[in-house]
């Protein structure tokens, strides 16, 4: 029951919560493979963009955007990382709480 944002009961079961990290590293892996894989790419085109006005100003436009993006993915597989590593403390402590508890703990 829940009454002004206020929970009376708290369930959790940290076998599950510890099994769903490694499923937040895996996305973090896939991310790191998927800009190293654009990166190298892109890479390999050379300058596409031409040396006249139009190409300059396009490129320019596209090496900005392409910052931003290298940048977000970046900061996401981290926050992937931190969730896998939060999912774990989360467990762990939770299993130090009940074992800590005087309280005995309800069949689920």
């Amino acid at each position: 029951m829940q009454a002004c944002g206020v929970v009376d009961r708290l369930s959790l079961r940290p076998d599950a919560v510890r099994l769903a990290a490694p499923r937040c590293t895996w996305v973090a892996d896939d991310l790191e493979a998927a800009i190293d894989h654009l990166v190298d790419g892109l890479a390999t085109l050379g300058d596409v963009c031409g040396d006249d006005e139009a190409g300059r100003a396009f490129a320019a436009d596209h090496d900005a955007a392409r910052t931003r993006i290298e940048a977000a993915v970046a900061n996401l597989t981290r926050c992937a990382r931190g969730m896998a590593n939060g999912l774990l403390v989360t467990a762990a402590t939770f299993e130090d709480a009940e074992a800590a508890s005087t309280i005995p703990a309800r069949a689920s």
